[in-house]
């Protein structure tokens, strides 16, 4: 602090220095934050192996992955066929 002090600028607060971490994060994204620690204590507790985490990576791949699949293979076959 004291080149700081003497160039006349001041040493950042401990507030500032804080908020460029995960309080930073958790104040912007209160939601997100949660969520994560949902996710990790989740699978910290072995979620990963249960039934309906099976179930709902099974609705999501049929949801979402093969559909865009199906697109992509779709757009590959008509340049394909052009």
């Amino acid at each position: 602090m004291g080149q700081d002090a003497a160039r006349g600028r001041s040493a950042p607060s401990s507030d500032a220095r804080g908020r460029a971490g995960w309080r930073g994060f958790y104040d912007r994204n209160p939601f997100v934050a949660l969520g994560i620690a949902a996710g990790v204590g989740y699978i910290l507790g072995g979620g990963l192996r249960t039934e309906l985490t099976q179930r709902a990576l099974k609705l999501g791949v049929k949801a979402f992955v093969m559909p865009a699949l199906e697109a992509r293979l779709g757009d590959l076959v008509k340049d394909r066929q052009e």
